[in-house]
């Protein structure tokens, strides 16, 4: 576990948090970054190590927070944890003694400009820091920049701060003056403004730098989500970069490898009122749950499986399964549980599975029958339990054995979320035929 001792907010969504990760502090090099999670199970996030305290054991990021997960890691509060920060990650900038450099950062990227910019400063050289918003509220780091910068030029879109326009104006006035023109130019931000300035440079020779930040799974080489192509070769950001020469990049490969999941971020999430949801489901009258069509379960398509020795049956996906549960009556009488042979809870199982708590529905199945995932599969319900379902006198029974299915398999995959019972421990009902329960 890794400490917050620090959470400040430096623009809107946009916040510097100090980290207790004092091995990552003693390894890291400007340009490096680490990936991270605000808890066990949660999305892993790419961030630039903004700085480092060796004798603090603590590292600085900047968040912005544009999803549910990055929203969760600003929202841990001074003296809470993150769960993991693996790093540090990438390669470190290329610093040199470059002699006048201009160090331009466009948006957040001004925060990931940040350690460059300062390597780049105690390496001796001459550095004038560019940065750019869209309005002066989105203008971040200016005062840190320009304790080490020579001087710090600021551009808003909309005038609100510095000088008016794109970030680009203040760089051709840089290389059209002799006295400023720059040997090596780094530029972080959005990549139509790091591919403006690549082609602002290029007929002038100038070495420029640019740090990119695609898609990223697992920070290491192994998922191929981070490939670039550079002087066409493919390349991954996570080992071979971030940082990569700005004449060398392919950024129509780039901006089309961004965009692959646009349709993806722009769905809107149908659980965000799902407990309001689920409660108004639970209050439905036996007639409209009576009216509810029994949900068929997902197959694998006839040429596909005749391929292959996957199951025909998919299984229900849980949207499909509290569906399905949702036509459970919860009887008085209980027809269901007297025709199964093993007499499973099931009413209590289905209904926690309507509501959504698939923990309470495995303990459930798991305190009756220690194989439920099997009896999902082989056991012939249609004669047993579902046949006294009352559903059956104008319809279709709730498909019980596979919800049963459903929830075991659920167990099986989320074994750290179940509460075990040891078979010996379950508490013997009477069944319908002479059993011996012996212990391990």
């Amino acid at each position: 576990m890794f400490e917050v001792v620090s959470n400040e907010i430096l623009a809107p969504n946009l916040h510097q948090m100090q980290v207790k990760a004092p091995r990552v502090a003693a390894a890291r090099k400007a340009g490096q970054f680490v990936i991270v999670r605000s808890e066990k199970g949660e999305e892993r996030i790419p961030l630039t190590i903004g700085d480092a305290d060796v004798e603090a054991g603590t590292i600085t990021l900047f968040i912005q927070a544009i999803g549910a997960s990055t929203k969760k890691l600003i929202d841990i509060p001074v003296g809470g944890y993150m769960s993991d920060v693996a790093g540090p990650l990438g390669m470190p900038t290329e610093i040199e003694k470059w002699g006048r450099v201009a160090c331009i950062g466009g948006g957040v990227g001004t925060a990931v400009l940040y350690p460059m910019a300062k390597a780049l400063a105690d390496a001796g050289n001459t550095v004038t820091t560019v940065i750019g918003g869209r309005a002066k509220p989105l203008i971040i780091l200016a005062d840190e920049l320009s304790a080490f910068s020579d001087e710090v030029k600021i551009t808003t879109e909309d005038g609100s701060l510095g000088r008016q326009g794109f970030v680009t104006a203040e760089l051709e006035d840089m290389i059209n003056d002799p006295d400023r023109r720059p040997e090596a130019v780094f530029a972080v931000g959005p990549v139509p403004m790091m591919r403006a300035i690549a082609e602002q440079t290029r007929p002038h020779g100038i070495k420029t730098i640019v740090s990119l930040n695609p898609i990223m799974i697992d920070g290491t080489g192994m998922c191929g989500g981070c490939r670039v192509v550079i002087n066409g070769e493919s390349k991954f950001a996570c080992v071979d970069g971030p940082e990569f020469d700005a004449h060398e990049v392919d950024f129509d490969i780039l901006i089309d490898r961004l965009s692959m999941y646009k349709k993806e971020e722009a769905h809107e999430c149908r659980l965000a009122n799902v407990q309001g949801e689920r409660e108004k489901q639970q209050q439905l009258t036996p007639k409209e749950r009576m009216q509810i069509p029994r949900v068929v379960m997902p197959a694998q398509d006839a040429e596909e499986r005749s391929h292959n020795f996957k199951e025909v049956n998919l299984g229900l996906t849980l949207e499909q399964a509290q569906r399905e549960a949702l036509r459970c009556l919860d009887c008085k009488h209980k027809p269901c549980v007297n025709g199964c042979p093993v007499q499973v809870s099931i009413p209590e199982f289905v209904t926690a599975v309507a509501a959504g708590d698939l923990p309470k529905a495995a303990k459930i199945l798991q305190g009756d029958n220690a194989l439920p995932a099997v009896c999902g599969r082989v056991c012939p319900q249609e004669e047993q339990c579902e046949s006294k379902c009352i559903h059956t006198a104008k319809g279709e029974s709730v498909a019980i054995g596979n919800l049963e299915r459903f929830v075991a398999d659920w167990a099986l995959a989320n074994p750290d979320k179940v509460e075990k019972l040891r078979p010996h421990l379950i508490p013997a009902k009477r069944l319908q035929s002479s059993v011996v329960v012996l212990p391990d």
